[in-house]
């Protein structure tokens, strides 16, 4: 093969190239017809890949939080320290007079 021929393939290859990516681009749009990006199949796998990264990842932490909560729970005491101070009730139902002025005092 001479020069001229090499020459020759050389342009007919770049001219085959570009005849191919306009098909490509034709055929395999990355944009709608409102100018939109269109994704990609490899570009929807990776987004679905890293959502499920995602995923797993905050079911990791909530199953932590869990374990921290359920041994944080089992570390306290079952009853409080001081026992829960009741007023005896007398029967009688307060005014909101009442009330009002219990309040104020407080």
């Amino acid at each position: 093969m001479n020069a001229k021929e090499k020459a020759a393939k050389k342009e007919k290859d770049a001219v085959l190239a570009q005849a191919k990516k306009e098909k490509d681009e034709r055929e395999n749009p990355t944009v709608d017809a409102d100018g939109e990006h269109i994704m990609t199949v490899a570009e929807a796998k990776a987004q679905a890949a890293d959502l499920q990264n995602t995923l797993i990842a905050g079911e990791a932490a909530v199953e932590e939080k869990i374990l921290r909560e359920q041994t944080q729970m089992a570390n306290e005491p079952a009853t409080p320290a001081e026992p829960v101070k009741q007023e005896e009730d007398d029967g009688h139902l307060e005014t909101v007079e009442e009330a009002k002025a219990k309040m104020e005092a407080a």
